[in-house]
Order: C-alpha cells, then sequence, then structure tokens
C-alpha cells in the first residue's frame, strides 16, 4: 500500500489532523446544533485552533509522561523516554474515539423519544 511508504512523521500529523477536524465538527454540533460551518473560511480556522489545542495538550502530556514517570515508577525496565510521535498517536487516538463517543452519546436516546 501507499500508505507505508509516508514517512512515519506524515502520517502521525495527518492522524492528528482528522482528529481535530473531527474534534471540532463534534464541537461545532454541540455549541450550534449544525452539522457544518457556514464558510471554508470558518471550517479552517475551527480546524487549526483545535489541531493547535491537541499540539499543545500532546507537548504537555509529552512533558508530563517524561518527566515524572520515575516518579510513579520505581524501576523503569526500559529506560528510554517515550518518543513525540508515540505521543501524538495517543492523542490523536484518545481525542478521535472520545469525539466520536461523545457524537453518538448527543445522539443516542436511551429512553425513547425525549420531547421538549
Amino acid at each position: 500500500m501507499r500508505i507505508k511508504k509516508l514517512t512515519t512523521g506524515i502520517r502521525i500529523y495527518s492522524l492528528l489532523g482528522l482528529a481535530a477536524l473531527v474534534v471540532a465538527y463534534v464541537r461545532t454540533y454541540l455549541q450550534y446544533g449544525e452539522y457544518g460551518w457556514n464558510s471554508f473560511a470558518h471550517t479552517a480556522m475551527s480546524w487549526f485552533l483545535h489541531y493547535a489545542a491537541l499540539v499543545v495538550m500532546a507537548a504537555i502530556s509529552h512533558v508530563a509522561i517524561n518527566g515524572y514517570r520515575k516518579y510513579f515508577f520505581e524501576k523503569i525496565d526500559q529506560p528510554n523516554e517515550i518518543r513525540m510521535e508515540q505521543t501524538i498517536y495517543h492523542v490523536a487516538v484518545f481525542a478521535l474515539v472520545a469525539a466520536v463517543g461523545i457524537f453518538f452519546l448527543a445522539h443516542w436516546v436511551p429512553s425513547g423519544d425525549l420531547r421538549y
């Protein structure tokens, strides 16, 4: 497959971009009750803000994981630090799963049709 030929960085940051788009879409639906944006500029701005937020979240997670793992684990089997790509992968997958789960929970009515 052609995906295997792409570098790890391209695949990781593409996954992060997809996660940011899904999170932005779900947030737009929950906040405004709409299934999309009014223009391409709104789409790009919303995507970029969520992408930047996920990058910041990954950076904070990476520092916390590598900085405090000796505190939590007295004996570390692997002396290597966790790479940033691994942290970004975990943050992106977590964001995707959480956004899809929230989207489905927002549409699922457990006790039948609720009428307001």
